[in-house]
């Protein structure tokens, strides 16, 4: 979007009229937006409705446009801009109407009509428009800024309970992976792991040996979890050194 905004009005030219945001969108762009909106409600109006209706149709038009921007100012680029358009043409609208209050009155004082008649020699009817206007400016650019505002309010609570979920979703992630991660248990003496007597002779020992491996064989376990594929590779260890304990010396208490 701020692409397209600055191939069709130019970055150089917002921020020369400060009317240049990318956060908000450029109100160049967005004044550019409303005069189309209003230019297609009054073709429409006029070619279906007739010539009477084409002010009515300008200006529906440019109220479902604003009633659009006002659902989700911040969903898209276009609607930034139509919004910040209103609020940059709002101050406008404040610096003109008060720079002609002022420029009257100095006005009337340099040419004396002050001196002559007084308060009564200002045009209080044009003053009194302008400073409606100044008012009505005022009111609308802060209306903008409080949109904007709650709009990024908005924004940062959802931003925040995604991270508070995401946590949440990650500490439920490892509360299960501890739960299937076997305890840690002492190791049992050899006869104990192979399941025999400790006086069993060698071939009693050799063939229990064998007959627990084939139970934690990996072909047999290739489709398991991987945590019930990791307890099977720590049976198979467990298993192999109990029976090289059995060959190579014969304790008859398990150690302490």
């Amino acid at each position: 979007m701020n692409l397209l905004i600055g191939w069709l009005v130019g970055e150089r030219v917002g921020r020369a009229f400060r009317a240049h945001d990318f956060a908000r969108g450029n109100a160049l762009w967005g004044l550019f937006l409303w005069w189309a909106v209003g230019w297609l409600g009054a073709t429409a109006a006029f070619y279906n409705l007739g010539k009477a209706w084409v002010l009515p149709g300008c200006i529906g038009a440019m109220g479902g446009a604003l009633l659009l921007c006002l659902r989700r100012p911040l969903a898209s680029g276009v609607k930034q801009a139509m919004l910040n358009a209103i609020g940059y043409s709002a101050r406008w609208v404040m610096a003109i109407s008060a720079g002609y209050v002022a420029l009257r009155i100095v006005c009337a004082a340099i040419y004396g009509e002050l001196q002559a008649h007084g308060l009564a020699g200002l045009p209080w009817q044009s003053l009194q428009f302008a400073s409606l206007l100044f008012v009505a400016g005022g009111s609308v650019a802060i209306a903008v800024t409080g949109i904007f505002a709650a709009d990024r309010l908005r924004l940062a609570r959802e931003g925040k309970a995604r991270l508070g979920w995401r946590e949440a979703e990650r500490q439920a992630s490892d509360r299960a992976q501890a739960a299937a991660t076997p305890p840690v248990v002492a190791e049992a003496c050899w006869w104990a792991v192979l399941e025999v007597a400790p006086d069993a002779s060698r071939a009693e020992v050799e063939a229990k040996g064998r007959a627990l491996l084939k139970q934690y064989h990996p072909d047999l376990w290739v489709s398991a979890p991987r945590h019930l594929k990791a307890q099977a590779e720590h049976q198979t260890i467990r298993i192999l050194q109990a029976v090289a304990a059995a060959r190579a010396a014969r304790k008859p208490d398990c150690p302490a």
